[in-house]
């Protein structure tokens, strides 16, 4: 994956690590660990967190609520929000999650590895076949490579985890609208997942040998057919921007999402007063 989509898919982890942050000490207070609430240094790192999660929370809202939503039919290439309706690619087999074999247009699936009470990562894969997204106006393309996905459904079997995109969800986008794919095309057929794989311990041969019958086992299923697929239709494409601007989907209302950022925004700014007032009153004390 770039750099630019691993950026993109980090706005949103910056956005809540402030609350979470907060949490984290609140949390510990309660259970016992009250040195915390006195401690400069919670203060010192949590102020700049603060910030950062202001400054991402506050972007996310204003692209939500800033962007005008566009009909399909007359979306003119560019930035744009898009609402619309999933559709898997005529003539191909829709994607099948690898873990609950649930027909998608889209899945992330991570398997999970138990060892007694601990769960670690071991792999993630993500779908990049494009799907349809249809209004009343027309339909286009949607390249979901790089995207921060939010709000779709979840599974977890078996310490397993998926999130899904279905056919037939209602679903806003919010990106680069690109002419018709061609041969030159930066967003080609993506007819397999991208595979990545985790590990948090150094894996032997067995688990090597496991995790790549899995992956096989998962591309083959998500491939969707043998042999060459059908190429895909004349379609503008939404897709990444080519610039730091997010690349959103997500199911909902773009309105609500908006009001969540923006009062996202508003709270991390609350945190970040109430961090710069607890060193003034710590250093004044003394702490």
């Amino acid at each position: 994956m770039s750099l630019r989509a691993h950026l993109n898919q980090s706005r949103i982890l910056i956005a809540l690590a402030p609350g979470i942050a907060a949490g984290m000490m609140i949390f510990g207070a309660l259970g016992g660990e009250r040195e915390i609430l006195v401690w400069q240094g919670a203060y010192l790192a949590l102020a700049p967190l603060a910030f950062l999660g202001w400054w991402g929370a506050r972007g996310l809202g204003n692209v939500l609520n800033g962007t005008p939503l566009s009909k399909i039919g007359t979306a003119r290439p560019g930035y744009v929000a898009i609402l619309g309706t999933a559709t898997a690619l005529a003539g191909r087999q829709p994607l099948v999650s690898p873990s609950s074999g649930t027909p998608c247009v889209w899945f992330h699936y991570r398997q999970g590895r138990t060892t007694g009470v601990r769960t670690g990562r071991v792999a993630m894969v993500d779908s990049e076949q494009p799907f349809l997204l249809a209004d009343e106006t027309g339909e286009c393309l949607v390249d979901p490579s790089g995207a921060e996905i939010t709000g779709v459904h979840e599974d977890r079997s078996s310490g397993n985890y998926e999130r899904l995109i279905l056919p037939g969800d209602r679903l806003f986008v919010i990106g680069q609208l690109r002419p018709p794919l061609g041969p030159a095309h930066p967003s080609k057929d993506k007819t397999r997942p991208v595979v990545r794989r985790e590990f948090d311990h150094e894996p032997d041969a067995r688990e090597l040998e496991e995790m790549e019958r899995s992956v096989e086992k998962e591309r083959g299923e998500a491939g969707g057919q043998k042999g060459n697929p059908p190429p895909l239709p004349a379609l503008q494409v939404i897709a990444i921007p080519e610039d730091s601007r997010p690349y959103l989907i997500g199911m909902g209302s773009i309105g609500q999402e908006g009001g969540w950022y923006a009062f996202l925004s508003y709270f991390n700014l609350g945190v970040a007063a109430v961090a710069i007032v607890a060193l003034a009153c710590l250093h004044l004390a003394g702490r």
